[in-house]
């Protein structure tokens, strides 16, 4: 492991030399195509690639960076398609997406690789097994496991709450994301008593009204695990909108800006992902591979991720270059004054 970090140092710092000497750089800007789900300032993909575009700019690239996201969001599997298509007819130099779903854009990802486009996809490790892609040396995938997510807050569970705990699910779409985060059979095993599932689209108005029909129906629920943040700030809404944020407790996936919020004033707790190792790792595949270093590029990369649950564990435990964007996204009521008296100290440490 310190090698391969020793040597991709070496690397970088080699290709830092050529590229500001003119030896190696373009001299037209790199032109990256960037396809998620849902075009939100403070959720995932975007926040990765605010960390892309500043290690970009300090690395001296010249880029220009197109984005766009299909209209009906994680479920929108054919307008993410068209979108594929249409930066393929583009033309661009490289690829990242985070993809609706690993099996559903299998033809999107096969019309990349066959125009010869280097393809970074977020989220995932690889392809599903037994997923009819093409070969290709020049696709990468960045992500947390779903799975270490799942196994992450399956331990939590095992360790904070009783055995015969009331568990309620509320999914995602069917499919290989929402399963593996789930991780049910941990918590089975764990003792855990899912009393309730529900299939809501990764939708936060789907997850809210799933969460009050929950509620109506196991009144006696401990604890709602929404399988990715958008859902989980939904399940929250509706846990406080009943009056129940004191005695249920809500579990999200992901990390986003709002959740890191929610948890500081104690209305949820998270297994977050950290955007700044995987914005880091888009922009030095894109740097690397344009300077002719493709042979050092590792096909997946795997970055951290760890439960939070409360405003402590995120002073103490994360990333401190997320207080700014929290303290940003911050919202009139409580007030800054009480970002203030958990962060204020720590922001831009």
């Amino acid at each position: 492991m310190y090698k391969i970090k020793g040597w991709l140092v070496i690397v970088l710092t080699l290709a830092l030399i050529m590229g500001t000497t003119g030896v190696a750089l373009a001299q037209k800007p790199i032109v990256i195509g960037a396809v998620p789900f849902y075009l939100d300032r403070y959720d995932s993909f975007m926040l990765y690639l605010r960390e892309t575009e500043r290690r970009l700019k300090e690395l001296g690239v010249d880029y220009r960076l197109i984005t766009r996201a299909p209209a009906g969001g994680a479920k929108d599997h054919i307008g993410q398609l068209a979108i594929i298509e249409d930066m393929v007819a583009m033309g661009v130099d490289y690829l990242a997406m985070l993809p609706t779903s690993i099996e559903m854009q299998i033809p999107a990802f096969g019309h990349v690789i066959e125009a010869g486009i280097p393809l970074i996809i977020t989220d995932y490790l690889d392809y599903i097994e037994g997923s009819d892609v093409p070969e290709t040396d020049q696709e990468y995938f960045i992500a947390y496991s779903h799975s270490d997510m799942g196994k992450a807050v399956a331990d939590y569970v095992k360790e904070n709450y009783r055995k015969g705990v009331k568990m309620a699910i509320i999914h995602g779409i069917p499919g290989h994301i929402t399963n593996e985060r789930a991780a049910e059979h941990l918590h089975i095993a764990n003792g855990v008593n899912i009393i309730y599932r529900h299939w809501a689209d990764f939708d936060r108005a789907k997850a809210y009204a799933a969460t009050l029909d929950v509620l109506v129906a196991h009144p006696d629920v401990e604890i709602i695990l929404g399988m990715n943040s958008t859902m989980a700030i939904g399940v929250v809404a509706a846990v406080e909108a009943m009056g129940r944020l004191d005695d249920i407790d809500v579990i999200g996936y992901g990390g986003i800006i709002e959740e890191l919020n929610n948890v500081a004033l104690g209305r949820m707790i998270t297994v977050a992902r950290s955007h700044f190792h995987t914005g880091k790792a888009m922009a030095d595949i894109i740097y690397l591979h344009s300077q002719g270093f493709k042979d050092v590029l590792r096909r997946s990369i795997r970055t951290p991720c760890l439960v939070l649950d409360s405003a402590q564990a995120i002073r103490d435990k994360w990333d401190h270059r997320y207080l700014e964007m929290m303290r940003e996204a911050w919202p009139a009521d409580p007030g800054i004054e009480v970002f203030n008296k958990l962060f204020g100290d720590l922001v831009g440490q």
